[in-house]
């Protein structure tokens, strides 16, 4: 219910508390579909913030060209900022991967 209010319910508050609620739970590929979904697509701009919050507990390597897309193309700076700020860490995570693989 709480899946599909975020990605059908008319009302902006209603799809809001509902990433809210899913903000509680273990961000599986379910969830971080839809997420990504209300990323690109949502109007508002508290609704994307939210789906952007749960993106970034749980950052994977199939969520970064629609944070590259976000990153550039939000109306909303926050948004944009904050997008981008995953990206960076997901570098730093992999390039501290790259290092300790190497030694």
């Amino acid at each position: 219910v709480l899946m599909s209010s975020i990605l059908s319910d008319p009302n902006p508050g209603v799809r809001l508390r509902s990433l809210e609620l899913l903000s509680q739970y273990k961000v599986d590929e379910l969830l971080s579909n839809a997420c990504l979904k209300v990323l690109l697509e949502d109007d508002n701009e508290a609704v994307r913030m939210g789906a952007l919050g749960i993106l970034s507990k749980s950052p994977s390597p199939k969520i970064i060209p629609a944070l590259q897309v976000v990153s550039m193309m939000d109306k909303n700076e926050f948004i944009r900022n904050h997008s981008l700020e995953i990206l960076e860490e997901m570098e730093e995570i992999q390039a501290g991967e790259k290092i300790e693989s190497l030694q």
